[in-house]
Formats: structure tokens, C-alpha cells, sequence
């Protein structure tokens, strides 16, 4: 999965964040698990509402990983905008396949807006497969941004996500998927209009916790 970015796609960096590191964003994650909402996940925006490891992480090191995966881009334009951290365990289920760039619509946001990036680190080990807690791409279905839907909390089930892609495109993605497993440390970092979803963890020891960085990029 060593791939150049692009703003579509994927590119998956192992070993990008040191043990230390690692460390201090997990005992952060620690800390904020009380606060997890039905899905299993905690979002802090604006970036300065971030806990403070988290925000220094993002600032430099996750800043730096997102602006070089552009390779020639090294001009591109990063600002931090907030970020997450998602857990899944035997209470939250496998997340829906969605496109990061379909929540953009719910926020005024049109196609002349600076594109927007994740940056993921996997805090625990995740597995391939139904359990595994890892993430799942589907790049071969194509960048082409699809409609969302947005379901009533009554029927996202315990993912928490609400806005998801419609049931006919995600089987489709999920028949081009692929498993991306991954030790703690590893960083995945996810263009706004690859598909993606991930397994549940119930399988994981003690479940799959990630960190999640949300960055608006502006490329030369």
C-alpha cells in the first residue's frame, strides 16, 4: 500500500509514529473515552479544542507526514482543523462505507473549497477481517464523489455513523475492498473521496483505538 497521494486516494506509512509518541496520543485517547458517544468516537473542533499531546502531534509531526506525501507538492498549504479518536470494540460496530467528502455538502461547503485530508494512526494493532478492526479501502470503485445518505440514529446501528453511502454503492465497494491491517504506529493517510470503511473490533484485545487528524489542504 506504499503509494504516492494523490487527493483521492490512500497511502499507508508504517512505523510514522514513534512509540513515544504513540504513548502520549494513547493516554490522551485514554483519558477522553469517557466523553465517546454511542458510535464510539470523540470529536474536538476547532483544532485548539484538541487535548494537548493531540495538538501538538498534529501540529508538527502529522502536519509534516501530510505535506510530504504530496512529493512534488511541497508547497501545498496544511492547517490543522481538529480531529477524533475512534474506538472499535465490542460495543461499536464495523463503520459504513463512506467518503470523507460527503460530509461537505452538510457543511456549506462547495467543490471550490480547499480539499480536505486524514491523517490516521493506529494507537493498538488492527486485524484483516470481520473483527480485525482495521480499516478497508475500495479504490478500485473509482473517486467519482457519490450521494450520501444521512439515516435516522434508530438505524445507523452501534457505529454512530449516521451519513453513509447508500446501500447499492457500498456493496459495490465492498466487493473491490481491501483489508488494510496494522500495528500501532503505522499512519494511514486518506484523500476526501477514497471509499473506505473499516471492520468491527470485537475480535481486537481490547479493541482498536485511532487517532484521527483532519487537515485542509491547499495545493499550488
Amino acid at each position: 500500500c506504499e503509494r504516492r497521494l494523490t487527493m483521492d486516494s490512500f497511502r499507508v506509512i508504517r512505523a510514522a509514529v514513534s512509540p513515544g509518541s504513540v504513548a502520549a496520543l494513547r493516554a490522551a485517547a485514554d483519558v477522553a473515552r469517557a466523553s465517546a458517544g454511542a458510535g464510539g468516537y470523540v470529536i474536538w473542533t476547532p483544532a485548539e479544542a484538541l487535548p494537548a499531546a493531540m495538538l501538538e502531534w498534529a501540529e508538527s509531526q502529522g502536519c509534516d507526514h501530510v505535506r510530504s506525501s504530496f512529493g512534488a507538492d511541497a508547497g501545498a498549504k496544511v492547517r490543522l482543523l481538529g480531529g477524533s479518536v475512534l474506538w472499535r470494540t465490542p460495543d461499536f460496530g464495523a463503520t459504513p462505507w463512506h467518503q470523507d467528502a460527503g460530509y461537505r455538502a452538510r457543511e456549506g461547503l462547495d467543490d471550490g473549497a480547499p480539499r480536505r485530508v486524514g491523517a490516521w494512526v493506529a494507537l493498538t494493532r488492527a486485524r484483516a477481517g470481520p473483527g480485525g478492526g482495521c480499516l478497508r479501502f475500495a479504490p478500485a470503485f473509482g473517486y467519482d464523489l457519490m450521494e450520501h445518505i444521512t439515516v435516522d440514529k434508530g438505524f445507523a446501528g452501534n457505529s454512530g455513523f449516521c451519513t453513509r453511502m447508500s446501500d447499492v454503492d457500498a456493496a459495490a465497494a465492498a466487493a473491490l475492498a481491501e483489508d488494510v491491517p496494522v500495528e500501532a504506529g503505522d499512519m494511514i493517510i486518506i484523500g476526501d473521496r477514497v471509499a473506505h470503511a473499516s471492520h468491527s473490533g470485537d475480535a481486537c484485545e481490547g479493541g482498536r483505538v485511532a487517532f484521527s487528524a483532519l487537515y485542509e489542504v491547499e495545493r499550488p
